[in-house]
């Protein structure tokens, strides 16, 4: 079960989901899920692609892709650097990498911000 705060919205595939917000002409990507069975078969750089798409024809021209990775024995900082390949091999830029704590009780958390002007 998916569970969306009130401004955020979902586009679904068979795949794969992402969950965003938007305001105005802009875009913000909150969240992109592909599901297990699909991982590392190139359905991620659809999804996006898709989506991106779908924005564009709603007359949506600049996306934000904002997230925070909580650095652990699970999450490495080699993952989330693959993360933010991940955007840049789709266009985005890197606009900020903060490598500051978020929290002063997890100091390992990172965060990025991508964008994309189509």
């Amino acid at each position: 079960m998916i569970v969306l705060d009130e401004d955020q919205l979902l586009f679904r595939q068979d795949h794969g989901y992402i969950i965003y917000k938007t305001f105005q002409n802009e875009c913000y990507i909150d969240y992109v899920q592909i599901n297990p069975g699909y991982r590392r078969r190139g359905f991620g750089t659809k999804i996006v692609n898709d989506f991106i798409d779908s924005m564009t024809e709603c007359n949506i021209f600049f996306l934000e892709a904002y997230f925070n990775a909580e650095m652990n024995e699970k999450n490495t900082s080699l993952d989330f650097f693959k993360l933010v390949s991940f955007y840049e091999q789709l266009g985005f830029d890197k606009d900020e990498i903060a490598f500051e704590a978020l929290d002063l009780d997890y100091p390992d958390d990172l965060r990025v911000f991508l964008q994309k002007t189509v």
